[in-house]
């Protein structure tokens, strides 16, 4: 297992590009070795919604590194999409919204002590502060996630954090190239359930929508507190995984993914005893 961790790191290194150590404030990730994570943590019978890696952040990575420790019985498959499609396709009048007015991203993270209160069963979406920003005090977390780029940041008595980003763009600059996350900070589509195979039968519940009232999100055009509709953030999540193309995992595979034009999700997995899917990803930069 350490000498599959070693030959990742070893390959990002050879390259024109050093890791950079960023989990990005991502919730869910665990640091596995050295600069390598676990993937972002999200519900097997979901499907993680297409996107460039932190753009919610003030210094994206350029490139991301996947490796595949162990596939998934069933799915699994990491989509990969073409930013420069996507920006082709999207309606232009919410193409120039967003260049126009950019994107702010906003969350709510929980105290890790209401964590089993509230989500029980660990479905992985009801995420903590503690985790995202590795820290356990609340001063070195709003430090930290304002040094990421988050610019309104508030404390509940219960100990739960709301943060608002700063105005961020959503395209690449001077470049018709799509480059954000808005659609998946909408909790109508960060959720988005759907069985691997119609021919499976699966029928797979959660209680995705109680979760969701202690974990508020959502999207506001950069130049105002106006939200993003759903019916805007939909026809982006539609547009996004039409330009999808299916990576099939093998054991001890390496994708290397030029973040600045490639947006990537993950498709709805079924593990087993025997086969749990692992893929860590690593982020560099030039």
């Amino acid at each position: 297992m350490q000498i599959l961790f070693r030959t990742l790191l070893a390959v990002i290194d050879r390259g024109d590009c050093k890791t950079n150590g960023k989990s990005g404030g991502s919730p869910g990730r665990k640091k596995v070795y050295e600069h390598a994570f676990t993937s972002t943590a999200y519900p097997a019978n979901a499907r993680l919604f297409i996107h460039n890696e932190l753009t919610y952040t003030l210094t994206p990575p350029k490139y991301i590194f996947f490796f595949c420790v162990q596939p998934s019985a069933i799915g699994g498959e990491t989509a990969i999409a073409d930013s420069r499609e996507i920006y082709s396709k999207i309606d232009p009048t919410i193409t120039k919204q967003l260049e126009d007015r950019n994107v702010k991203y906003s969350r709510m993270f929980i105290d890790e002590k209401r964590l089993a209160e509230i989500d029980p069963q660990n479905h992985q979406l009801a995420k903590t502060w503690q985790l995202a920003f590795n820290v356990q005090n609340s001063k070195e977390a709003e430090h930290l996630a304002r040094q990421v780029g988050y610019e309104d940041i508030r404390w509940y008595p219960n100990g739960d954090m709301y943060i608002r980003t700063k105005s961020l763009p959503a395209t690449r600059p001077n470049e018709k190239i799509w480059f954000n996350q808005v659609q998946g900070w909408d909790p109508r589509i960060a959720v988005d359930v759907k069985a691997i195979n119609e021919n499976l039968h699966l029928t797979i519940h959660h209680p995705y929508e109680e979760l969701f009232q202690y974990y508020p999100q959502g999207c506001y055009y950069g130049n105002t507190d106006e939200i993003i509709s759903y019916d805007e953030l939909k026809h982006i999540n539609d547009i996004t995984w039409s330009c999808a193309h299916n990576l099939d995992w093998k054991q001890g595979d390496l994708l290397w993914i030029d973040n600045f034009q490639t947006a990537h999700g993950k498709r709805p997995h079924v593990d087993n005893d025997q086969q749990q899917r692992q893929i860590l990803a690593s982020l560099a930069d030039p």
